[in-house]
């Protein structure tokens, strides 16, 4: 409904004056466009609603979220203000240059001296000072001039796609049980999330922008592993690193597939619950010692170990002994010694099963600070950062039961009305042969420095 200086308006505008003899103008243009623009307006969304059936209907917490968001911002300071006044005024005058002669263009220009605090004259072809403005942090969120030309669209966009992906997007697709795998175009849109939020480099555009594509070979479909045993030899080159700890080993399955496969390695199993490392102890193996301790206290020599590996364990550590289990890692490994990390994302509808009973959004995202606080402070280099899906199958309700709530390490106590709305939100997700998830994971390789 509004004329705007997207590239290809001012160019419309040009040819229907010069072969139509047509001056398109933006009062103009919005008569012409209201009725049918409202009409669109109004009906697509309705329309494109019944096409696809979204699986996201609802989604009340986004407003709790941007109250939230805003309060954190505080009051408009003294440079937002003037951003918005130029705004206001640029907007009238040309909403009204039919009626005043001026041109467009002029109501661009206006705003910067406005909001810069000087006026300075600047000619069409002169913008350097222009956009050295707009890339000031204190207007980076107010960039309200992206129809000033490309130079200025490509850092407005990047900028406000990272606001929704780190305040908005991230956190409201994780939370919702059928953003995964359902629709393609949100099953789209969750692999947006998920990829690595990063900018396209090149020296001679603004804010590091350039002509590489925006959506790269990185926005993959996540990679299914069955085996993680086959991504921890891609990441990590096991013959290589023979000597070995797992923190937290649980019934030490990935261990002991790791032994017959690289039968030249040895593992130190540590299991800090008493009853999972008594099993342990009945199922011996040769190369692979279990001991009854806990990350953050490790009862073994310095720089004694290749590799150390943390499965699903590092958000188990108290959120308080978090520092010190990373720190007890670095101490037993060698110098340049490598620490595996895979952790389960917060995502999905296994998740949203768990949550139910076993809500873990807290321990896994300060399990994924501790690892970046651990990497600030010089003692690790990370190497790579991977995301790739597990399935998971359970044969019926009583299955899941067994293997998720029954556990040795935590203590479900389950009330008869909690453990009812678990078995009927699982049992959304049963078929012929089972329930059938997929289960979001991340992997953190660090290096010791």
């Amino acid at each position: 409904m509004f004329l705007t200086g997207m590239a290809v308006n001012p160019l419309v505008g040009n040819l229907a004056k010069s072969a139509l003899g047509v001056e398109v103008t933006w009062v103009g243009w919005f008569t012409a466009a209201i009725v049918p623009g409202l009409v669109c307006f109004f009906l697509m969304p309705l329309l494109v609603y019944k096409i696809l059936n979204p699986d996201l209907k609802r989604a009340p917490e986004v407003k709790k979220m941007g109250r939230r968001s805003l309060s954190e911002l505080g009051p408009m300071t003294r440079t937002e203000k003037k951003v918005a006044f130029g705004f206001a005024l640029a907007l009238i005058g040309w909403g009204t240059s039919l009626l005043t002669g001026l041109s467009d263009l002029v109501y661009i220009y206006v705003h910067y001296p406005v909001c810069h605090g000087h006026r300075r004259r600047r000619t069409a072809h002169d913008g350097g000072d222009l956009l050295r403005y707009f890339q000031q942090p204190d207007v980076g969120q107010h960039r309200i001039w992206w129809w000033a030309g490309p130079d200025l669209l490509c850092p407005g966009l990047f900028r406000t796609a990272k606001v929704l992906h780190d305040q908005l997007l991230r956190g409201h697709v994780q939370r919702h049980p059928d953003l995964h795998g359902r629709s393609r175009v949100v099953e789209n849109a969750r692999l947006l999330l998920r990829s690595s939020a990063k900018q396209p480099s090149g020296a001679n555009k603004p804010d590091g922008c350039s002509d590489a594509p925006i959506i790269s070979k990185d926005l993959m479909p996540m990679p299914l592993v069955s085996n993680e045993l086959d991504l921890l030899h891609t990441l990590v080159k096991l013959d290589q690193h023979r000597k070995i700890i797992e923190l937290g080993c649980g019934a030490a399955a990935l261990a002991r597939k790791l032994l017959a496969r690289f039968p030249g390695c040895e593992i130190a199993g540590l299991e800090v619950d008493e009853r999972q490392h008594a099993k342990n102890l009945l199922n011996p193996l040769q190369d692979l010692q279990f001991i009854q301790a806990s990350a953050q206290s490790i009862p073994l020599p310095s720089g004694a170990f290749d590799l150390a590996l943390m499965l699903k364990s590092l958000h188990h550590v108290p959120l308080q002994q978090l520092d010190q289990a990373l720190s007890e890692v670095h101490r037993v490994l060698k110098p340049g010694g490598l620490l595996y990390v895979s952790e389960p994302v917060f995502a999905g509808a296994l998740n949203e099963v768990m949550r139910l009973f076993h809500d873990e959004e807290l321990v896994r995202a300060a399990a994924l600070r501790g690892i970046q606080k651990a990497v600030a402070t010089g003692g690790w280099e990370q190497l790579s950062e991977t995301h790739f899906d597990v399935p998971v199958q359970y044969r019926d309700f009583a299955d899941f039961e067994a293997r998720m709530i029954g556990v040795t390490y935590a203590d479900h106590r389950l009330d008869a009305s909690t453990l009812q709305q678990v078995r009927a939100r699982f049992e959304q997700h049963m078929s012929a042969d089972g329930a059938h998830f997929v289960r979001p994971m991340r992997v953190n390789l660090l290096r010791k420095r």
